[in-house]
């Protein structure tokens, strides 16, 4: 997982945008394309008086910051991130429990990297649906990023207890495995993730890392072909497919005298540095996932 909107997240986004869709007023203007009524978010509050309907817009926005996180200017990703806290803020303004409002609240301040006031964000969440899969995901990526990696497993856990068979927390829980160099947990994490959704492609980007990490590059490449036949344009396996072949070319060199160390270890290091920096730009689903 991943962060990003949880699936319980973005239905209750798209029943907003349902009853939108209901609204006299909206349907009065239904000539406004889309971007049109996201763009002027203060200036369509006829449009949108519903607090659900604010609370959708927020989700919009962050969906459209994350999509083209690296491939928008930096203004207009302020602006999105901007547009985004507003609506939020505005959904709250009449509907103090809403849930979507303050899960976007969240995410921008993980993406601010401002983990505990995230953490704070999320935990609201938790006290209006404690049963909520991407709040105690998002919990979690919170707690982790912010260097409590207990407690980050207390979360996992803690969701996991209620969702056994939960793809996202199963996969963030295997990172955070990983992260403490704990192997074989994070392969039965992993695994477990696999199983409760086969199709979930970041989840093989994430088990090629372990073994590029536990000197089983071999076992990566088949993964990660897989992660981009799932999802060919997933950026942190297209990223670590091209440094993973290199890695083989240099483990089929023969290693000149000299240190121990080969290159080919140095650099396996580097493919798996490189490649969890890849998976943090990707993850807000998860880390993943990490939207798993």
């Amino acid at each position: 997982a991943g962060p990003g909107v949880g699936e319980d997240v973005a239905e209750a986004a798209a029943a907003a945008a349902e009853a939108v869709a209901a609204n006299p007023n909206a349907r009065a203007r239904s000539c406004l394309k889309q971007e049109e009524v996201e763009a002027r978010v203060e200036a369509q509050a006829d449009i949108l008086p519903d607090a659900r309907a604010w609370a959708a817009l927020a989700a919009m926005r962050m969906r459209r910051w994350e999509a083209g996180a690296s491939d928008i200017p930096r203004t207009t990703r302020q602006e999105l991130r901007d547009d985004c806290l507003k609506a939020s803020a505005k959904a709250l303004s009449v509907e103090e429990g809403n849930v979507v409002a303050w899960m976007q609240l969240g995410l921008c301040a993980l993406h601010d990297g401002l983990y505990a006031k995230a953490q704070g964000y999320f935990l609201q969440v938790l006290s209006e649906q404690p049963k909520l899969v991407s709040g105690w995901c998002n919990l979690g990526m919170a707690l982790q990023l912010g260097g409590q990696g207990d407690e980050a497993s207390k979360a996992y856990l803690r969701g996991l207890k209620l969702h056994p068979h939960s793809y996202q927390l199963n996969n963030n829980l295997a990172n955070l495995h990983r992260q403490h160099k704990e192997w074989a947990k994070a392969e039965e994490c992993y695994f477990k993730a696999l199983a409760a959704r086969p199709e979930f492609a970041l989840v093989y980007n994430n088990l090629a890392l372990l073994y590029v990490q536990t000197g089983h590059p071999k076992r990566a490449k088949p993964l990660l072909l897989k992660a981009l036949e799932l999802d060919p344009m997933l950026a942190c396996a297209l990223s670590n497919l091209h440094k993973l072949e290199h890695l083989l070319q240099l483990d089929s060199t023969p290693a000149p005298d000299g240190p121990a160390e080969s290159p080919a270890k140095s650099r396996r290091v580097q493919v798996a540095d490189a490649a969890e920096g890849g998976r943090r730009a990707a993850r807000r689903g998860g880390m993943g996932g990490g939207r798993g």
